[in-house]
């Protein structure tokens, strides 16, 4: 059972998600600019017919990404997020770091 009310961004729209199974994490970018880390929680929950899960998103505080401007596409590639605004920047993101990555290196 998937818990409704998990998350509401409450600030702006969300305009795209990703999913990463490997952090166990739900990234969520909004028209304000910002990403934020959801990490999600599992509940075990008995019931008479047998077990189920509660599952709930959970906002990662100091987790915040922010590209400046309305993200109109977001794209997660293992530990990096890519940010497209409508500022037309592409902004590549490292998710441990959670800073910016300089593509003039590569």
């Amino acid at each position: 059972m998937f818990n409704h009310n998990g998350f509401t961004s409450g600030t702006a729209a969300l305009t795209d998600i990703a999913i990463s199974e490997a952090n166990k994490s739900i990234y969520t970018s909004t028209q304000k600019g910002k990403v934020v880390k959801l990490t999600i929680k599992k509940k075990p929950e008995v019931t008479s017919g047998g077990g189920s899960e509660e599952v709930t998103l959970e906002p990662e505080a100091d987790f915040v990404l922010n590209h400046g401007d309305n993200i109109m596409a977001m794209c997660l590639d293992g530990d990096r997020i890519m940010t497209g605004g409508s500022d037309a920047k592409l902004i590549l993101w490292s998710i441990h770091e959670r800073k910016w990555i300089n593509l003039s290196q590569y």
